[in-house]
């Protein structure tokens, strides 16, 4: 039986770290063994605990020698190196070291370069990030080279990769994002969340996601406050370092009172029902989770156009599309939810059949399944 090692470089608790742990958890339920780990000597608690429910072993501070002695340890057995995570800076060594001793190995890509291009203007700000985003992009077109699979999330991030960089067709496997549709369910329980929220019944904006700042709440702020009506409420959930700043915001533009931020929720599901509208404003995103969960609740969207979310986001239909570069429009598509409970409704139903159709957790599991055992067979 194989070993499967997935590999992360979180910071913090995420999209990328949700997938690992419904993959680590699916995969050792089929009786392999599982090993999750960290670059980081610093054991966040809110990883540790989340990673604590999957059975696995979890080990930080997974350095070169580790590897090496894992190796040798397993030695005859098949192993698999999968990363998963929207930065490796130092993964590139553990790939050469697999490929000296045969070790097959994935990487799941949620971007390319190019697909950054929106946030060129807030990189660009920053003469550092500009060099450091050079220097791992360069070193991301080395790693897909070496590589056994790359899993990308989204048909867009494929066709970047074989079109626009060379890479074969069959070293490339699009799996959708997915959820479980069963427990990101409409429901019509709202209650039982922080005593503000619960006293709050006018209409709900929301969004999940780390507080920094290529999410770019700052301007979802200030679309928020552009929304004439004054009993709507914006319901942040999530921790980061940018929360200062958005706190400072709100309270700049007269909104301090109507905006709620929360903080980290390992259960965002009580407060993805508290809402009526999902808002995105992100310089960049890939194909993520927090739309798909949103959808599934029966939540209509409405999202910068960046990324792979058209993939999952068709405009008019189950939400609302807005060009990166055109964020003014962003409000107007608010108001017009805000403003019509039968839209919410309809485009809200659309978006659940999407996720029932395309996004599921089950066929992305298996699916990854199966892309290992193409390699090991």
């Amino acid at each position: 039986m194989a070993k499967i090692l997935l590999f992360s470089d979180a910071k913090a608790f995420g999209g990328a770290e949700k997938y690992l742990v419904s993959l680590a958890k699916y995969i050792n339920g089929k009786g392999y063994e599982v090993t999750v780990v960290f670059f980081s000597s610093n054991e966040l608690s809110n990883i540790k605990n989340e990673f604590s429910s999957t059975g696995c072993n979890v080990v930080f501070d997974f350095s070169i020698k580790k590897f090496i002695n894992f190796i040798f340890e397993n030695i005859n057995e098949k192993i698999i190196l999968h990363a998963n995570a929207s930065w490796r800076n130092r993964f590139l060594i553990y790939i050469l070291i697999s490929r000296i001793f045969r070790i097959n190995t994935v990487i799941t890509e949620h971007t390319v370069p190019e697909l950054l291009q929106p946030a060129k203007k807030f990189l660009g700000q920053f003469a550092f990030w500009r060099i450091k985003f050079f220097k791992r992009a360069l070193l991301r077109k080395i790693e897909w080279f070496l590589v056994d699979r790359i899993i990308a999330v989204s048909p867009l991030v494929s066709q970047k990769l074989n079109r626009q960089r060379g890479l074969p067709s069959k070293k490339t496997k699009v799996i959708f994002n997915g959820i479980d549709p069963e427990k990101f369910t409409p429901s019509p329980l709202r209650d039982s969340l922080d005593e503000a929220l619960n006293d709050w019944h006018g209409v709900v904006i929301g969004s999940v996601g780390r507080l920094a700042p290529e999410k770019a709440y700052d301007r979802l702020v200030q679309v928020f406050s552009q929304i004439k009506r004054k009993d709507v409420a914006l319901l942040l959930v999530g921790e980061g370092d940018s929360r200062a700043e958005i706190e400072k915001m709100a309270i700049k533009l007269g909104v301090k009172d109507r905006v709620f931020l929360v903080g980290h929720k390992s259960d965002v599901l009580p407060y993805l029902l508290k809402m009526d509208i999902f808002a995105l404003t992100s310089y960049y995103e890939a194909m993520p989770f927090c739309i798909i969960e949103a959808m599934s609740c029966k939540i209509p969207v409405v999202s910068v156009d960046v990324g792979g979310i058209s993939d999952i986001i068709n405009h008019g239909e189950n939400g609302y599309l807005v060009n990166s570069e055109e964020i003014s429009s962003f409000t107007k598509y608010l108001e017009e939810l805000v403003n019509n409970q039968g839209l919410r409704a309809e485009l809200g139903s659309n978006a659940r059949l999407t996720v029932l159709r395309k996004f599921s957790e089950q066929v992305m599991l298996a699916q990854t399944l199966d892309c290992y055992l193409e390699l090991i067979e």
